[in-house]
């Protein structure tokens, strides 16, 4: 009568352990194949950090004293702090409500002008001029230090996986916007040295936000930039700004952070807070792991691409039809402008390009260059050249600049793409 209960018994009991073993070696199954793909991922990152690992490419730093003292002007303002100790208040600081709102119009790089001089730039408004009259003490400081101290260093440690703290670079946006558009009345006032002495301060606090390896960094340099390279459009500036603006490369700037990203989620799988984004732990160490390999492999097809055609919201689409039901990390890291910001990073380096094209021109009117006719160059994106176009009818006398092509993806706020410099403007020595 006993038999048949404990044969049942000693099945269950088997099946039971059976299972609880099967288990056992999926997890260990998985830990190998998660090892294995996460130092597929590395060998494949490792070349494009010169050799190294992003911790070795991006050690871990301390903040200077040149971004503590950013800090401090920036609290003054009521911007808040890069350290998140201040936030913005906007009951007290001179940058709000309606004369915020006139900056950004006044900044509107959408509407720089075509001819490439201070005069078709338009007076600022009433609330521009009361708050510039308000901030130029802080700006002075801001200025002086960013063109005489070392560039601003801000606390790093990439060994914390999702863990790290980016800096607040609100303020820092809101610090640039000053310096744009205090440099712009500068210049109208004639006052060229304080103009170039606030524009090159506004260069040095970008490139320093542009060396951080983040993503937010870069979107937060690039509409910066394009605030710099509208202005620089009107300006007789001297010879440095056309070679600067040449040698932007946001571009491989875009490329680097994404391919951090990848690293930092690889970083996160192997650290040991990722419990902490969700359980079990083994789990989650193959969802990072698998996100930063299929990351990776995004990035370097999209270096790939021709940017003149590219479609971010297609390439997009194209990422997500590949991404299976069990990776929902991928699918919730994948924004939809992620792709965007290498298309604008193009965009931007040619309205750089177009600039400096501009600039030079201006130094050869200077010179008593000859009449320039029809002339043609190569631009830094294959396959778009930049046309040079003398005109000297209907009361212009001068030259056009524009793109034989247009990029098929323009941003909303994209510059203009064509460039008009007329002869007799001064030179900046």
């Amino acid at each position: 009568m006993t038999t048949q209960p404990r044969s049942t018994l000693r099945k269950l009991l088997t099946f039971v352990a059976a299972v609880f073993f099967a288990g056992l070696a999926a997890i260990a199954l998985l830990g190998v194949l998660t090892s294995w793909r996460g130092h597929e991922a590395e060998r494949r990152l490792r070349p494009h950090f010169a050799g190294q690992s992003l911790g070795e490419a991006y050690p871990p730093r301390s903040g200077n004293e040149t971004a503590r003292r950013l800090d401090a002007i920036t609290a003054s303002l009521g911007l808040g702090t890069s350290d998140f100790e201040r936030v913005r208040d906007d009951q007290k600081s001179p940058f709000r409500g309606e004369r915020r709102t006139a900056v950004r119009d006044l900044l509107d790089v959408r509407k720089a002008p075509l001819e490439g001089s201070l005069a078709a730039l338009p007076p600022p408004p009433v609330e521009v001029v009361e708050l510039l009259a308000e901030v130029r003490p802080a700006l002075d400081q801001a200025t002086a230090l960013l063109n005489s101290a070392p560039a601003p260093i801000w606390p790093r440690d990439l060994s914390l996986g999702a863990e790290v703290k980016i800096p607040n670079y609100l303020p820092l946006l809101d610090l640039q916007k000053l310096l744009i558009v205090d440099a712009r009345e500068q210049a109208r006032a004639g006052e060229s040295a304080t103009a170039f002495a606030r524009l090159d301060a506004s260069w040095a606090l970008n490139q320093a936000v542009l060396d951080d390896p983040y993503l937010i960094s870069q979107i937060i340099a690039e509409p910066v930039a394009r605030l710099q390279i509208g202005l620089l459009r009107s300006l007789a500036a001297p010879p440095v700004w056309s070679q600067r603006l040449s040698s932007l490369k946001l571009r491989d700037n875009v490329l680097t952070t994404l391919r951090s990203e990848a690293y930092l989620a690889l970083a996160t799988a192997r650290s040991k807070w990722v419990g902490g984004l969700f359980r079990p732990h083994f789990f989650a160490r193959w969802v990072l792991t698998d996100h930063a390999n299929r990351f990776e492999s995004l990035v370097a097809k999209l270096e790939r691409e021709d940017v003149r055609t590219f479609d971010p919201e297609a390439f997009d689409r194209a990422a997500r039809r590949d991404i299976p039901r069990w990776q929902f990390f991928s699918r919730q890291m994948f924004l939809p402008d992620t792709w965007q910001h290498w298309s604008e990073a193009a965009e931007i380096e040619l309205s750089a390009e177009l600039a400096a094209l501009g600039l030079d021109e201006r130094a050869r009117f200077a010179r008593g260059g000859a009449p320039r006719g029809f002339d043609r160059k190569p631009s830094r994106v294959a396959g778009i050249d930049w046309i040079f176009r003398e005109v000297n009818e209907s009361g212009q006398n001068g030259t056009w600049i524009e793109p034989s092509a247009e990029m098929k993806t323009r941003s909303e706020k994209a510059l203009p793409t064509r460039l008009f410099v007329p002869r007799g403007v001064a030179t900046v020595p």
